[in-house]
């Protein structure tokens, strides 16, 4: 049996499928579905009724000017979650809530109805003055935003009180990505080190391009000749993608990195890498050091596409090895390689200058293409 996050239970049936069932007012309601992502969808849609019904009472309660967002903090998560077609993550549902009370903190004893622009503006310059960055308070308005959505839609606002202008993402291409010389001195680091762990967690990251989520689910057994297998196992322990792909090993110091491992059948292949932030402790071994503050391995991702792309790797390949679902995603991670544009520059001078050298031998301008 496995529980359905607090409201009800789902249970697999000797046939294979799954019974869906709930409590609610003392009378029990149960559904048998194929699968088990089908029951959790039953259960949360059983879950927004009894919270529609609810927040029905609410509202003959207390007309719309009274309503306050403390109000709705009840049958928002859920909302949210059943809102879209397909059945959100764990994770992802932890997110709302976490973004839900952040916007408690500041608008719990609020109205509504009489929620302004003026005042999100304040809001928003308050949270960056808090030292919050942008893709933070963007998050933060998007669950202000839905909260507004999820009055609307329950019926206590005719509309939405006022707009909500997010601040524009401003993507820095110098911070985001890891030169080749920081990247020379991470290494140099890193090897330097009794703990072997260091460099194999930078490794993967700049010369294989995984997640720090992947580096912590990497096993032994998906270490193979040439190449290493990002798996998918299972709700709890599958990419970001929900796809599996294959990375080749590109690179002699990646696969000496490996080696230098404690081989084991129980656990990561690195050990000690079971979260992302164990991911980012162990790569603060050599970065610290090396660069100063605290690792920041997403820009080591970055840094593997960037030089894939300049050495000419094809965009799809190098979209199946990201593992990207479009080319749009794999094109935020390329960044501009001044050294590369000077070579093409210096290519493109001594071709023409060829193509000169034949025209004046020849004194025609035929057959230049």
């Amino acid at each position: 049996m496995s529980k359905g996050r607090g409201f009800g239970s789902v249970t697999r049936l000797p046939s294979g499928s799954w019974r869906a069932r709930i409590y609610i007012d003392g009378r029990r309601e149960h559904k048998t579905y194929p699968t088990r992502e089908m029951a959790l969808r039953w259960l949360r849609e059983m879950r927004l009724k009894k919270v529609e019904e609810e927040s029905g009472a609410v509202e003959r309660r207390a007309t719309d000017e009274t309503i306050t967002y403390s109000m709705l903090e009840a049958g928002l998560v859920e909302w949210m979650a059943s809102g879209s077609e397909r059945v959100h993550t764990k994770r992802t549902l932890e997110s709302y809530g976490h973004h839900v009370r952040h916007v408690l903190e500041h608008w719990r004893n609020r109205r509504v109805a009489r929620t302004q622009t003026k005042d999100v503006e304040a809001w928003k310059v308050a949270l960056r003055r808090d030292g919050y960055s942008t893709s933070t308070i963007r998050q933060r308005l998007d669950a202000l935003s839905k909260f507004h959505q999820f009055a609307v839609t329950m019926g206590h606002l005719a509309h939405v009180p006022c707009a909500i202008k997010r601040p524009r993402l401003v993507r820095r291409s110098e911070r985001d990505v890891v030169s080749e010389q920081e990247m020379e001195a991470l290494v140099g680091m890193a090897s330097g080190l009794k703990d072997p762990r260091p460099l194999a967690v930078i490794l993967l990251a700049g010369d294989a391009g995984l997640r720090a989520e992947e580096i912590c689910r990497l096993r032994w057994s998906d270490v193979r000749e040439g190449y290493l297998r990002v798996a998918v196992r299972g709700e709890e322990d599958r990419t970001k993608s929900g796809r599996s792909r294959d990375v080749p090993i590109l690179t002699v110091r990646l696969r000496d990195a490996l080696a230098a491992l404690p081989p084991s059948d129980i656990g990561p292949a690195v050990p000690g890498c079971r979260t992302r932030w164990s991911v980012r402790r162990i790569a603060s071994m050599a970065w610290r050091p090396a660069l100063g503050g605290p690792a920041q391995v997403h820009r080591l991702r970055h840094r593997f596409a960037s030089r894939c792309a300049n050495l000419g790797v094809p965009a799809f390949k190098l979209m199946r090895w990201m593992g990207h679902a479009t080319l749009d995603v794999t094109q935020v991670y390329y960044h501009d390689d001044f050294d590369v544009d000077v070579r093409v520059g210096q290519g493109l001078e001594r071709g023409m200058d060829r193509t000169r050298t034949a025209v004046q031998k020849e004194g025609t301008h035929a057959n230049l293409l």
